[in-house]
């Protein structure tokens, strides 16, 4: 919780002054989902002088299948060293070795979404529409398919070996 103290200095003083994080969204889920984050121990974290500069939140995977990037931010005085790149990176190969499947950025910005583009990341279609855009990225290895073949990689949403079911991710 040491951590989430020095967070919410450094953060409140960023919505407020820095330019380039100034009114930023993120700031009002700081007592919400960010606190809950390191309570559950549900965040990654990068240290400089035993000062949390960088966080990545996250869900945890159910079944091993998706994990779930839900917030990431970085101390205005360390942007631009590619800190958010490399919290994810890690946390996907993290993942990856334990076998999940696909990495989701959830409701990215667009500061987010130029990230995620660059890590390999594509705009998930969502079955219903809103302003929320998310983000996925398949973590297992797949060859090239044909573009007239029919072949798709799918996930199904709490019923993975039901492939009537209609998926809820899918990649051509």
């Amino acid at each position: 919780m040491n951590d989430f103290e020095y967070i919410s200095e450094w953060l409140t003083d960023a919505y407020n002054n820095h330019k380039e994080l100034k009114g930023y969204a993120l700031y009002h889920n700081l007592n919400s989902f960010i606190h809950d984050a390191f309570v559950e121990h549900t965040v990654f974290v990068i240290r400089h002088k035993e000062k949390t500069v960088a966080f990545l939140t996250f869900s945890p995977p159910k079944d091993g299948i998706k994990i779930t990037f839900r917030a990431v931010c970085v101390n205005p005085n360390f942007l631009r060293l590619g800190l958010a790149t490399y919290l994810h990176k890690s946390a996907i190969k993290h993942y990856q070795k334990r076998g999940c499947l696909v990495a989701e950025l959830w409701n990215v910005c667009r500061e987010s979404y130029k990230l995620g583009i660059s890590m390999g990341f594509i705009q998930k279609r969502e079955k219903n529409k809103s302003d929320e855009v998310s983000m996925v990225k398949i973590l297992v290895d797949t060859r090239k398919q044909n573009s007239n073949a029919k072949i798709r990689f799918v996930v199904w949403s709490d019923c993975y070996a039901d492939t009537n079911t209609k998926p809820f991710y899918s990649w051509s």
